[in-house]
């Protein structure tokens, strides 16, 4: 597991032995996808994808039977059941959209799932990306979910008898000063260690309000979106406070960027941890315990990244991000094209066989069109905002097909020698054939769900 692994015994579901722990039955079956993801993620690349495509002939065969919506894709890509199943003969399958996902509605629902797969839950997106899906999972899917998110912990090493607070949007009511607050970090770590407190605030909260907030609760780790995260950090640093004992910054939801991380560090002294998931996709890559790159999490879901001709990327290349989640049977979604980009990398050096994606861009969404009439990845080199301290928030929006705004909110006006960093920014990592220019507001408004766009692409498609 990740460096130093601390010395942890599983929670006793014995009266009276606590050395060494005896698990219940819930927490052995999470500990026991711990050892299996372990031995699987040192295996060879070709292995893995060979284990998937079992996985995948299974659930073919399921849909085939159970998704008349889905059994009807799979024959028009001449996938045929008697043939053995090929990485070459799965993508003839049409990549599946959210439009389609949502269009498509119950169709996509399996009318029979496997009694071994426990009770269908439902699930539903913020609709953040504008196409807002809702859909089922099961048992199953729930139980992966929660040994990934262990196994996160025990990669990372995280202190877990510490206390976790969460910055994120709070459904249960209008939002608290002081927060919520829970016994355990919740039942995927809490089933099988022993934790220390977690506590919750509301996103809509002021910035103020949750450095105060952190200040009285004294947190070990701290998880939420980056976009607060750059908030609570520059705020921190702008007014001299300290979060004594921060150790580890836990994020998800949105692109993490290198300011991120560097502002992370600089307020706390505490690296970022990073997940990418979906709630109609699960678990997609956790950041590598040793590196700051992503492992796709290979023994949930099989990942593509794809050129805009359906080919594989090669490492250094940026595609668009097709995911099919190898257990949710109740609403299986094949090749389904969630609407990031992401760049592929070479294998990892820390030894695991799983797939490398160096960096996650974010929605297709992120997306620039240049004046060419060519879409590129919305890479702005957003740590170049690092070496600008008057810098609060900022936002790029694409305004005109050759002009970029970069809405600033700022303690100041920036020089011109500021404003040149910024544009050769873009100029660099985007175009040069992109304008520039700058819009000084008060404030850049949060989604729904909490989260920060840190691009918008303001014209209309062509």
């Amino acid at each position: 597991m990740g460096g130093g692994a601390q010395q942890r015994l599983p929670r006793s579901a014995t009266e009276d032995i606590v050395f060494p722990g005896i698990p219940g039955l819930a927490s052995t079956r999470l500990l026991g996808m711990q050892y299996q993801f372990e031995q699987i993620s040192r295996w060879p690349r070709a292995a893995i994808e060979r284990q998937q495509l079992r996985q995948l002939t299974a659930l073919l065969a399921h849909c085939r039977i159970n998704v008349p919506f889905l059994r009807d894709r799979i024959s028009r890509a001449g996938i045929r059941p008697e043939a053995e199943l090929t990485l070459e003969a799965w993508r003839d399958l049409p990549p599946l959209t959210r439009r389609e996902v949502q269009e498509a509605g119950p169709a996509l629902f399996a009318l029979r799932v496997p009694e071994t797969h426990g009770r269908i839950m439902d699930w539903a997106t913020s609709g953040s990306t504008g196409t807002p899906v809702t859909g089922r999972k099961t048992e199953i899917a729930q139980f992966i979910w929660m040994a990934i998110t262990l196994r996160q912990a025990l990669w990372h090493n995280f202190d877990l008898s510490g206390k976790l607070a969460v910055i994120r949007r709070d459904s249960s009511g209008s939002p608290r000063a002081e927060g919520r607050r829970q016994a355990d970090w919740g039942p995927s770590i809490a089933l099988v260690y022993p934790t220390g407190p977690a506590v919750q605030l509301d996103v809509r909260t002021s910035v103020v309000e949750q450095v105060a907030w952190l200040q009285r609760e004294r947190p070990t780790q701290l998880a939420s979106f980056p976009g607060i995260i750059t908030l609570l950090a520059r705020h921190c640093i702008d007014h001299g406070i300290a979060l004594p004992g921060m150790q580890t910054v836990q994020t998800f939801g949105e692109t993490v960027t290198d300011e991120v991380r560097l502002l992370a560090r600089q307020a706390w002294g505490a690296p970022v941890c990073d997940a990418y998931s979906a709630e109609d996709a699960g678990f997609i890559a956790l950041q590598c315990p040793e590196h700051e790159t992503y492992h796709v999490q290979s023994e949930a879901m099989l990942v593509e990244v794809l050129r805009a001709d359906g080919t594989d990327c090669a490492p250094g290349e940026t595609g668009r991000v097709v995911v099919t989640s190898l257990h949710n049977f109740a609403m299986p979604l094949l090749r389904y094209e969630i609407g990031d980009d992401a760049e592929v990398g070479p294998p990892c050096p820390c030894g695991r066989g799983l797939q490398v994606l160096n960096r996650i861009a974010g929605r297709s969404r992120g997306r620039v069109l240049l004046p060419d009439g060519t879409w590129r990845p919305a890479f702005f080199g957003a740590h170049a905002f690092a070496q600008i301290t008057a810098v609060r928030q900022f936002q790029f929006a694409q305004i005109a097909p050759d002009m970029i705004e970069i809405r600033i909110v700022a303690n100041r006006v920036l020089t011109i020698d500021e404003e040149a960093i910024l544009t050769a920014a873009v100029h660099n990592n985007v175009s040069a054939a992109l304008r520039v220019r700058f819009a000084y507001v008060t404030a850049i408004a949060a989604l729904p769900s909490g989260k920060f766009e840190p691009f918008r692409c303001e014209i209309a498609p062509l």
